[in-house]
């Protein structure tokens, strides 16, 4: 499984690059992405965190897979 197969993450497009250095999560610039202020939405950014985290778990704990799961329990966001 990768993580650019789940529909909320095809939704915003998500994407990974593989490079010399490892690999990137990233998204693609998208106007329906951007808040009211023309900036990144706080969900976008939390989303691309999750994204992120998730493909590092998938990556590295790979031998675990299926014999074990893992899930994110906690996430929070603080507003400015």
């Amino acid at each position: 499984m990768q993580i650019t197969d789940l529909p909320f993450n095809q939704h915003i497009d998500l994407q990974i690059d593989k490079n010399g250095d490892g690999e990137v999560v990233f998204l693609k610039q998208q106007e329906c992405l951007l808040n009211h202020v023309g900036s990144l939405h706080a969900s976008v950014i939390h989303a691309l965190a999750e994204g992120a985290s998730g493909h590092y778990l998938i990556l590295n704990l790979l031998p675990l897979f299926p014999e074990s799961v893992v899930l994110v329990k906690n996430a929070s966001i603080q507003y400015k």
